[in-house]
């Protein structure tokens, strides 16, 4: 089963094809997977390194939120997984698999918000205690109000006694919680301002890090289009702004050539002729914005 399984695979992964890991010998038609990568080929190692320092030295007492823009194609989520991978489990906690876009329903994204994070952490609350929070906050935000008055309008405390737990945790086991939100700007208006808003009170939690990364061209857009708000709502939600850099031309031009060239010589071409297509390839590379164009 193993040897079929591995002759009929021609999907590959693009650091496969980079460092000649593809043997090809039935000259099949090489294919590349589209996937979530955590390796970085393109020398970004400051924008990482950035990101990295930024959660790793940040001794935040109360909420601290960093954004991490770019345009797409860019490597934002590579960069992330990155710095996911880099970051110590002994220090922090981190929630990843929270995907803002897949939820249309206000009532099902916050509680799924709220369990990731108690899932990941690990605490078991009373289940009345939860229902009611639940309730609390989802007739909160069915009704529309705002978010900024909830200590006025929760008598019984339920959210402040909740976030005083996770609080309290946190603090005698001396850890943090780093919460990434991945593509912000692919969900609809009305859940980013929920989730802004949401982020900045109900889930106003000390030794929290939130991560928001997300496309700035595109959510300046929803701002003025689909919103109508001034966009300097989102410049004071963020404290630290991190934007990832333009991808180096060369850096994309020797990436490309040598995978092309690793394409050529597993169809077949002789690696010594293979300087006989660098016209050719150039000439193609100039086409690339970025390696998800590169794969497509």
């Amino acid at each position: 089963r193993r040897k079929t399984n591995e002759k009929n695979i021609n999907v590959y992964d693009i650091k496969q094809l980079y460092n000649g890991e593809i043997k090809n010998k039935e000259r099949d038609l090489i294919f590349l997977e589209e996937k979530d990568v955590d390796y970085d080929l393109l020398n970004r190692s400051k924008i990482i390194n950035e990101l990295y320092n930024s959660i790793n030295l940040c001794k935040n007492e109360k909420r601290f939120i960093i954004s991490l823009t770019g345009n797409w194609g860019s490597g934002k989520t590579t960069i992330l997984n990155i710095v996911k991978n880099k970051l110590s489990r002994d220090k922090f906690i981190i929630v990843d698999k929270f995907d803002a876009w897949k939820y249309n329903n206000e009532e099902y994204l916050f509680y799924s918000m709220f369990d990731e994070i108690i899932k990941k952490i690990g605490i078991d609350f009373n289940s009345l205690e939860l229902r009611k929070f639940f309730n609390l906050c989802n007739n909160m935000i069915s009704s529309q109000i705002d978010l900024k008055f909830i200590d006025t309008i929760l008598d019984e405390k339920v959210v402040e006694n909740i976030k005083q737990t996770i609080n309290n945790y946190l603090s005698i086991n001396d850890k943090r919680v780093v919460f990434i939100i991945d593509n912000l700007q692919r969900t609809n208006e009305k859940n980013i301002i929920l989730i802004l808003k949401t982020i900045a009170t109900i889930l106003d939690i000390n030794r929290f890090i939130y991560v928001l990364s997300y496309d700035e061209k595109e959510m300046k857009d929803i701002f003025k289009n689909k919103l109508g708000i001034n966009y300097d709502y989102m410049e004071k939600v963020v404290q630290l702004p991190l934007k990832v850099p333009a991808i180096d031309k060369n850096d994309i031009d020797r990436v490309c050539t040598k995978c092309i060239s690793n394409i050529l010589i597993n169809y077949g071409i002789e690696e010594e002729r293979i300087k006989e297509y660098i016209p050719a390839i150039k000439l193609f590379n100039k086409k690339i914005k970025d390696l998800r164009s590169f794969k497509r």
